[in-house]
């Protein structure tokens, strides 16, 4: 199940943070303006994880333009 907290951001606002910790997967965390945002993505992320079909993109979020 994801955690919601409610955090300062930058510049002082408001912000929540989706935290997804799920056996044998990397921690998921991400952050929105929006509460209701971080819920849907926390809810979608799941059911990816539970369907079989997450991929984890952290390595290939990584590389740039220039390095492809």
């Amino acid at each position: 199940m994801a955690s919601i907290i409610q955090r300062k951001g930058p510049k002082g606002t408001l912000v929540w943070q989706a935290q997804i910790r799920k056996s044998g997967f990397p921690t998921q965390i991400k952050t929105f303006k929006r509460k209701g945002d971080a819920q849907k993505w926390a809810r979608k992320i799941e059911h990816e994880i539970e369907a079989g079909h997450w991929k984890d993109t952290k390595e290939a979020s990584k590389v740039t333009f220039a390095k492809a």
